[in-house]
């Protein structure tokens, strides 16, 4: 993506004006909705991933980083004294008009660990902010997607002076616009079928603390939860599982008349909860970011979904060769009732009449900054206010900062696909 677009794009982000793909705003023809897709829009969209996956995609967005070197062949880079085209590292002769073109893309478009359904939320918020022409365009004329599909390495090989191509996508450039075309067209720029939203969490630690000269902390945690929320004979339906682990792991080393020792203390705790269905409650409202021109709409979408209920279980191990070391406390287990929860996504709709609204989100959330007001207007959020942002996970037993009280990442991909009333 050129440097121009990208700033045109994010301009168009901050101030929210935000426009829906035009293949969910064609939904409709003279007025009649069109027949289901053929396919779900998923099993579309994972056509994709032959390029999207590739090296020469990923190495892009987010696979090669030169400003820490990793896998940077040319180590580490200085921004303030080179740019990627100084020295003719990067300098393909095919790109001399565009100069200063060659730059990683934001954190909101890295590729890096995805699955396809994170993939999926993230090309459909592409596509729901930058708008279905700017998509295809991207996908038609941008450079460096061009290059990658002739296997030239941001112009560091260049197989018309004899190098040899850096292993291209298997996939035609022509196949893969093919297919984003029909994702549009068919799927709707969509992750799931029509009446579905979806909510993924997950949370991942494994830090280390060095409390004192002789004790050292270590917290390691994993926890993921999963909402489904379909309508079912004209009902909103929803479907909750949770599955969370967290080791807290203590060293104490001590020297006594017997000489050094150690005692370790481990403690153990696991929530779960499994799946689990009841009603739900989902609301669209008509509302206004910032600046909107009639016919054109925005729109935010308020579910709150039913009771919960959670299981904990805490374990605490004592062990070490010092002697006399205290003992191991029994087992605890508890159950959590949780009350009801609600989560607002908003969008915008550029022709109503398409009676159908699509988007998707891939967020990374720092519990640090879930009260921090100056985020309130990220670019690329399911939402403006940070409330909405804040994880269920967070405040529903998993740990909320590292050792060091410093925060924690939350991941939570959304995705929707939901007709207006």
């Amino acid at each position: 993506m050129s440097r121009q677009r990208f700033a045109l794009l994010q301009r168009a982000a901050v101030f929210a004006a935000l426009v829906l793909a035009t293949g969910t705003v064609s939904a409709l023809t003279g007025g009649r909705r069109r027949p289901a897709p053929r396919r779900p829009p998923l099993e579309i969209f994972q056509e994709l991933m032959p390029v999207t996956t590739h090296a020469r995609c990923v190495n892009c967005h987010g696979g090669v980083d030169p400003l820490s070197g990793r896998a940077h062949g040319g180590g580490a880079i200085d921004p303030k004294k080179y740019s990627c085209n100084d020295g003719g590292c990067h300098s393909d002769a095919a790109d001399e008009p565009r100069a200063g073109h060659w730059h990683q893309p934001p954190t909101a478009f890295l590729f890096v660990g995805k699955s396809d359904k994170e993939l999926c939320a993230q090309y459909a918020d592409f596509v729901m902010h930058a708008g279905n022409a700017q998509f295809v365009d991207h996908l038609e004329h941008d450079p460096l997607i061009e290059f990658a599909f002739i296997g030239l390495m941001a112009g560091a090989r260049d197989p018309s002076t004899g190098d040899p191509p850096a292993d291209p996508p298997r996939m035609s450039k022509d196949s893969f616009v093919t297919v984003a075309k029909e994702w549009l067209a068919e799927g709707h720029a969509a992750c799931e079928v029509e009446g579905t939203i979806t909510r993924h969490e997950s949370v991942h630690t494994d830090t280390t603390r060095q409390l004192a000269p002789n004790i050292t902390d270590r917290l390691l945690q994993t926890a993921t939860r999963d909402v489904t929320v379909k309508l079912v004979n004209g009902k909103w339906q929803a479907q909750m599982e949770v599955h969370g682990r967290i080791v807290n792991e203590s060293q104490a080393d001590y020297r006594t008349g017997g000489g050094a020792c150690r005692v370790t203390s481990t403690i153990t705790e696991t929530y779960d909860q499994d799946p689990v269905t009841g009603p739900a409650i989902v609301v669209i409202k008509d509302t206004l970011f910032e600046f909107t021109t009639p016919p054109e709409k925005d729109y935010r979408i308020d579910v709150t979904l039913p009771p919960e209920k959670t299981r904990q279980r805490v374990v605490t191990q004592i062990v070490g060769s010092c002697p006399n070391p205290p003992p191991s406390p029994p087992v605890d287990q508890q159950a959590f009732d949780w009350p009801e929860w609600t989560f607002t996504l908003e969008g915008h709709v550029k022709d109503p009449a398409a009676k159908r609204m699509v988007g998707g989100c891939d967020k990374l959330v720092n519990s640090a900054d879930i009260n921090n007001p100056a985020l309130a207007h990220n670019v690329f959020l399911c939402q403006r206010r940070v409330s909405d942002q804040e994880p269920w996970l967070l405040n529903h037993g998993a740990a909320g900062s590292n050792i060091d009280a410093s925060g924690l990442l939350f991941r939570m991909t959304t995705t929707w696909n939901v007709a207006f009333k």
